[in-house]
């Protein structure tokens, strides 16, 4: 079910042979996309690993069809058919785990240790939809009811809302797919999945897992498309577009408004009294992992942290000794931590970013290298707070920006003119964090720690991460509708 077969990989010693182009799942049926054939290249080293067909306008507008008619009748195929459905894809994804995981390690250039985590969360999400499904707890989610005031009862219940795009992410491809298919088969809402067509190899093994099912014809059609093809093609008009899964502040995926997959935007902020070498060498170790892990491209990396002056260079240090330790190179390799972006054209796109900073006055302490897609974890300090670099976002790498404040309140100012999305605080006083969060424009701040970066937490808590993103996938898909029976004369409880 990988990417290593005879089509991917043909033997050098024998005549050339034109590769197969994988074809599009179209409600449930594999056909060749009749827009034209599309290379999949590894991103660390650029050699063709697939070809994928391209669907045409036609087979687009077929699929919405397709799935306006599988939404009509999804309630025919009730939870338990739904719960089997979904346990039959997760065995198969488990016996498949390691091609699947070198899969996702071709397409997306993620590290193979990453991508079996990948795989691991995966199985995890299909596995708590099998459950939420046999106990009839979606589809009927949010059911519920409340007593209002003079004698009201109100219930309520989570309905399918149409069919959906699901709009696949390029940096975690496999479970991406699976949560929007997984909630999808658990609500009844026919779902197209899009997956870029640099990265749909994932997406594609989702569509041929679950057309081996009895999962009704037309609520789930795989179509490589680019997203610029979206608007031409009326899609609001027809689906629900929905966004990829990202971490949120637990680390675990939520959804949000659809978006091209961007650079991460958390940042940290190291309080005065935060300063020991016990204290640092934590904040050293967490931002690191936090900046560097799948080489910087996770929505939740870490890009900018702002520190005292006074213990500024010994942070500094502890960050460029552990971003030192870090290993590069082939993402096949399970002992490389760090591996490409997405592309060369990523790569360069950092480390110019990384060469204008240091020309506004940082000063590169780790790292500034590349070798083709690959750039070296990199550590910039003392980077000027008021330069346009500090405070423009931030391209996705491994790349990590230092700069230093005089007290809490000059470190506040500093990280709100990089507007953060997500801010982490070390400190032991209360004061400086709430001040974080009043005045600045981070929606979410976390004390102590970092917003965790998947996959780190789908080693400890893949059970908990799956029926998380689950529960926000199902949300995304649905809208609530209420019944409300009233009392009193003429009431229904009258």
């Amino acid at each position: 079910m990988g990417v290593s077969n005879a089509d991917s990989f043909p033997d050098p010693d024998s005549p050339a042979v034109t590769p197969t182009p994988r074809g599009c799942w179209l409600a449930g049926t594999e056909e060749p996309g009749r827009a034209g054939d599309q290379p999949v290249s590894h991103p660390y080293d650029g050699s063709e690993v697939a070809t994928v067909s391209i669907p045409d306008d036609e087979q687009v507008r077929t699929a919405i069809t397709l799935a306006a008619s599988a939404h009509d009748r999804s309630h025919a195929f009730g939870p338990a058919e739904r719960a089997r459905v979904l346990e039959l894809v997760a065995r198969r994804l488990v016996s498949e785990a390691e091609d699947t995981a070198e899969t996702v390690t071709a397409e997306s250039g993620k590290p193979l240790t990453w991508a079996r985590a990948e795989v691991e969360h995966a199985v995890a999400v299909l596995r708590a939809g099998a459950a939420a499904s046999a106990a009839a707890n979606h589809g009927t989610a949010g059911t519920g009811s409340r007593w209002h005031g003079h004698g009201e009862v109100v219930v309520s219940r989570r309905l399918p809302a149409g069919p959906a795009l699901g709009l696949v992410s390029s940096d975690d491809p496999l479970l991406s797919a699976v949560t929007w298919a997984t909630a999808a088969v658990v609500v009844g809402a026919p779902l197209l999945l899009a997956p870029p067509p640099a990265t749909p190899l994932s997406a594609l093994l989702v569509g041929e897992l679950f057309a081996s099912t009895e999962l009704p014809r037309g609520e789930l059609s795989v179509l490589p498309l680019e997203p610029a093809r979206l608007p031409e093609l009326g899609w609001d008009q027809h689906v629900r577009v929905l966004a990829p899964a990202v971490p949120d502040g637990d680390g675990f995926p939520r959804l949000g408004p659809a978006r091209p997959d961007g650079p991460g935007d958390t940042a940290v902020l190291v309080a005065a009294d935060w300063s020991s070498p016990a204290d640092l060498d934590v904040v050293a170790r967490l931002v690191v992992d936090g900046a560097m892990a799948q080489a910087g491209r996770s929505a939740a990396s870490v890009r900018r942290v702002v520190v005292p002056a006074a213990s500024a260079e010994d942070l500094v240090r502890r960050i460029v000794t552990t971003t030192g330790a870090l290993t590069t190179g082939s993402p096949h390799d399970p002992a490389v931590e760090v591996g490409p972006l997405g592309d060369e054209l990523a790569a360069r796109t950092a480390q110019r970013w990384v060469e204008r900073a240091v020309s506004a006055g940082a000063v590169l302490r780790a790292g500034g290298r590349r070798d083709g897609g690959v750039l070296e974890p990199t550590v910039l300090s003392s980077m000027p707070p008021r330069s346009d670099v500090w405070s423009e976002p931030a391209p996705l790498g491994p790349v990590l920006l230092v700069a230093e404040a005089e007290d809490d309140a000059a470190a506040t100012d500093t990280v709100t003119r990089s507007a953060p999305g997500r801010l982490a605080v070390f400190t032991r006083r209360f004061g400086p964090a709430l001040t974080a969060l009043t005045r600045g424009p981070a929606a979410e701040v976390v004390v102590g720690g970092l917003p965790s970066v998947w996959p780190l937490a789908a080693f400890d808590a893949a059970e908990t991460a799956a029926r998380s993103a689950l529960d926000a996938a199902v949300e995304a898909l649905t809208v609530e509708r209420r019944l409300v029976l009233r009392g009193g004369t003429g009431g229904w409880l009258g």
